[in-house]
């Protein structure tokens, strides 16, 4: 009798290691994807207007989070459904005790551009209200979305016109100009301003040509939204003196060269300075200067970090 139980827990111990045991012919686990280093912009510089300053902040996926636009001291909450950004927003801001803020929404096309950014504006005396996680500042659709600009684009994807809302039906248009066969960037960028859509009554009030160096500048696609959030993000030592200077991060070459010419009275023409730009050894820095550099000249400078995801 005790040979059977002997003989039965012989048994038992086997079938328990044949069932713990992975067939041979069974796939083993894949191996955990690899990590990707990203270059990630955190801190930007530029001198032009008495200067200005900020920080950057990521998520933990790499997509920038929070954006802070003036010297330290307001930031901008970015909002993202899937891999595209949402919405945007601004800073929590108090009059006699009542709770104001602002959020932009984008909206894109079948081609995933952005066609419009809608403006949305909440004020109240209950702080809850003014969350960043309040689905009023996203909604599109409740009535109390503005349009504040709307894009335009060429058949072949490059921006056309930019037209932006001040109220009232009085519009700033601007326009980009492509005379280079194969150049992404436009050679000229023209400011008008006219009330109403007939384009055909618009007064021109200036107009900028470029010419632009093979350098690629990095805040080229992460900071499109920057423009539309009525922000201003360098990209080289100074910039003209217009409106359309906010939409120069969305090209991809740094600026060599400017020119403006004025229509307004009274007229007149400026030419900039040559201007140049470079990495450190380690890429953790890109500076843009004049050339030649005179410590006086205004300077850009822009800091990056590196970061497995």
């Amino acid at each position: 009798m005790k040979i059977h139980i002997y003989s039965l827990l012989f048994f038992a111990c086997l079938m328990l290691q044949f069932a713990c045991t992975k067939p041979e012919n069974e796939d083993p686990d894949p191996p955990p994807p690899p990590k990707i280093k990203k270059q990630l912009l955190n801190f930007y510089t530029y001198s032009e207007n008495s200067g200005g300053y900020g920080p950057v902040k990521y998520d933990s996926t790499g997509r920038i989070d929070f954006f802070d636009g003036n010297n330290g001291y307001s930031g901008y909450k970015l909002v993202y459904n899937s891999d595209t950004l949402q919405y945007i927003v601004g800073p929590v801001s108090t009059f006699n005790g009542e709770y104001q803020r602002y959020s932009w929404i984008f909206i894109y096309g079948a081609d995933k551009r952005c066609k419009k950014v809608l403006n949305k504006y909440r004020q109240s005396y209950i702080a809850s209200e003014m969350g960043e996680d309040n689905q009023y500042f996203g909604d599109a659709t409740d009535g109390n979305a503005v349009l504040r600009d709307s894009l335009v684009y060429f058949a072949d994807g490059k921006l056309n016109e930019i037209w932006h809302s001040s109220g009232n039906s009085v519009y700033l248009v601007v326009k980009f100009t492509y005379s280079i066969p194969g150049q992404a960037e436009p050679s000229r960028i023209s400011d008008y301003t006219g009330v109403g859509t007939d384009f055909s009554q618009y007064t021109l009030l200036q107009h900028t040509d470029y010419t632009y160096t093979s350098t690629d500048q990095p805040a080229y696609l992460k900071f499109w939204f920057v423009p539309f959030i009525e922000r201003f993000f360098p990209v080289s030592p100074t910039s003209p003196p217009t409106f359309s200077k906010n939409y120069l991060v969305l090209f991809k070459k740094a600026i060599q060269k400017y020119t403006v010419y004025q229509y307004t009275q009274p007229q007149s023409m400026y030419n900039s300075q040559l201007f140049e730009y470079g990495y450190n050894s380690d890429s953790t820095v890109y500076d843009g200067k004049c050339n030649p550099d005179d410590i006086l000249f205004n300077r850009m400078q822009l800091r990056f970090a590196y970061k497995e995801f």
